[in-house]
Order: C-alpha cells, then sequence, then structure tokens
C-alpha cells in the first residue's frame, strides 16, 4: 500500500515543467514525486523505467526523484512517515501525539454524562465498536460481554460512535443492560474528551484507538485482518489483543472476502479482552505518574 504527504513545495526546475511536489511514502520506499509534467519531463520519466523497485504500485516509481531505502517493513507507520523528516530539514525528535482538548469539550461530556445519571465520581469504560472496514468489527457479543463484566465490577460503561455506528451500539447497549449509550451524540472533540474521562477504552483498530493512545489512557484494541505492529496504538503492543492465525492479516475489507468465516475475530472472546483490560489498568495504577503527565498536557 502507498501513502502520501502532499507539500505544496515551490520548485525551480521550469524546465521539466515542475510546479509541485509530493512526497510519496511507499511500502518499501521513499520518494518525492514531481507532478504536472511538461512532455520533456514525462520523455524523460520513460528513460526511468529500470529505477522502479519491487513492489511499487500506482506507477509512482515513474517519477521518482529521490529514493529513500527502507531497513526493514516491520515498523510503524508513524515512523515510516518520520523518516522523511531529514529530507525536509526537519528534526529526529520523537513525535509529539499529544491531543489539546478544551475545557469546554470536557464540559459538555460531563454534562452528556450526568444526563445519563453516571456521575462524576464513578469510575468509567468506554467502548468505542464502531469502525469502516466491516472485517475490523469486533463482535456484538465480544463487546456486550466486556461491558457485562466491568458494569458486575462497579464501573459505568458507555459506548460512544458515530450515527453510522448506533445499530451496533443499541444491540450492544440490549445485550448489556445498563450500558449508557452515547453513540451519535458525540463531535470528535467530545469523544476525545469521553475516553480521556474513562478509566479505559476498548476499541477495534479504528481512529478512536489512536485517540486513546494520543492521550495516554490505558486502552485494549482487538486486531485481526490488519497489521498492529503497522497500524497499531503507537508504541503500545500490550494493548492489542488478537488471535495468531495463519490467514491474519489478510487486510480484507469485506466480509464476502474472508473464506474462514471472520476467524480472526470471532475467536476473540470477551473474557480475553476484560483480562488484558485488567491488566492494563492494574499496570496503570502501579505508574499513575505517566498517565498524570499525558492528562495534563491534554488539558493545556
Amino acid at each position: 500500500m502507498s501513502f502520501f504527504l502532499r507539500a505544496a513545495i515551490s520548485q525551480s526546475a521550469a524546465d521539466d515543467g515542475v510546479r509541485f511536489c509530493r512526497l510519496s511514502i511507499c511500502s518499501n520506499k521513499f520518494a518525492v514525486r514531481n507532478t504536472n509534467w511538461s512532455s520533456t519531463c514525462m520523455a524523460r520519466c520513460v528513460r526511468l523505467f529500470n529505477h522502479g523497485w519491487r513492489g511499487a504500485r500506482e506507477g509512482s516509481w515513474i517519477a521518482y526523484t529521490h529514493r529513500i531505502p527502507i531497513p526493514t517493513l516491520d515498523v510503524h507507520a508513524i515512523d515510516r512517515y518520520l523518516w522523511v523528516a531529514p529530507l525536509l530539514g526537519l528534526d529526529d525528535n520523537p513525535p509529539d501525539l499529544t491531543i489539546h482538548l478544551s475545557p469546554q469539550a470536557s464540559d459538555r461530556v460531563n454534562r452528556l454524562l450526568e444526563e445519563h445519571d453516571v456521575p462524576a465520581s464513578k469510575p468509567l469504560v468506554v467502548l468505542v465498536p464502531g469502525t469502516i472496514w466491516e472485517t475490523k468489527h469486533w463482535t456484538i457479543e465480544g463487546f456486550a460481554g466486556v461491558a457485562r463484566q466491568f458494569l458486575q465490577d462497579g464501573f459505568a460503561v458507555a459506548l460512544a460512535g458515530t450515527v453510522r455506528d448506533q445499530q451496533r451500539c443499541r444491540q450492544i447497549a440490549a445485550a448489556a443492560p445498563g450500558t449508557c449509550d452515547l453513540s451519535g451524540q458525540t463531535t470528535p472533540a467530545d469523544l476525545a474528551a469521553l475516553i480521556r474521562r474513562a478509566e479505559v477504552a476498548v476499541t477495534n483498530d479504528s481512529g478512536s484507538m489512536h485517540v486513546a493512545a494520543s492521550l495516554g489512557k490505558p486502552m485494549v484494541s482487538v486486531f485481526g485482518p490488519t497489521n498492529p505492529v503497522h497500524i497499531g496504538p503507537y508504541e503500545r503492543p500490550e494493548s492489542v489483543v488478537r488471535v495468531d492465525l495463519p490467514c491474519s492479516p489478510c487486510n480484507y475489507r469485506r466480509l464476502s472476502q474472508c473464506p474462514f468465516d471472520h476467524a480472526c475475530m470471532k475467536q476473540v472472546t470477551s473474557t480475553m479482552v476484560a483480562e488484558r483490560v485488567r491488566k492494563i489498568l492494574s499496570a496503570a495504577k502501579s505508574h499513575p505518574e505517566d498517565v498524570a503527565g499525558v492528562a495534563a498536557a491534554t488539558a493545556e
């Protein structure tokens, strides 16, 4: 798969008809790609045919002007992007992934929880069962099982998601009486504030997972068709729950593509996830200063 960062960087190579450059991050190479070519540039690109690399896609090899070798593909996508920094004259310091939330977002979430009889004093578990790929959805019964276990442990449990996720959230709430369904009621900022308010978040491989990781919150994410080494919660491998199957990861997006009845997700049980949540919560209590430091940064 190719990933792209686009930058409107002026170029002086007018004889090649170049007006902008596109920074292309590819599966095994980085390259600066020239666009808006003249016929002269196109002719020169033809002569670059033998300079492509194994696995290059979308014809991107045609316009490579600079290539950066990648020592291994088994790195997180964030680190692959950061390897471009020296080419752009940027420093190589660790990334700052802090999400800065306004007090208003926290206030809205507190009011929303109070409207659903969740007082500020009650510990909260947030479940975010939505995701775009249908193959990345963990089971409804799995989320419901986690909800039931933590409700029994005295936590409040809230479901969050977009309007698109409401049907799944309603099914989970129906299977776990006492769960607070907030799906369709939060903005992206509200969702981040809700995750920050929680003791822990449980997600699929989704944007909510990355929000929880950036907030420094205890979290658990269920993986199946995708590779957590490449796109999991950044520097949080302990937060991933998955079963080790020879077919996983497959990167299939549709259930109709899977010949194994979605085994990678169906074989992850609510007990497996709840046990991991408890383990991560226990570790967080042993090092509360780490969580407190990130929480303070997000509130600035």
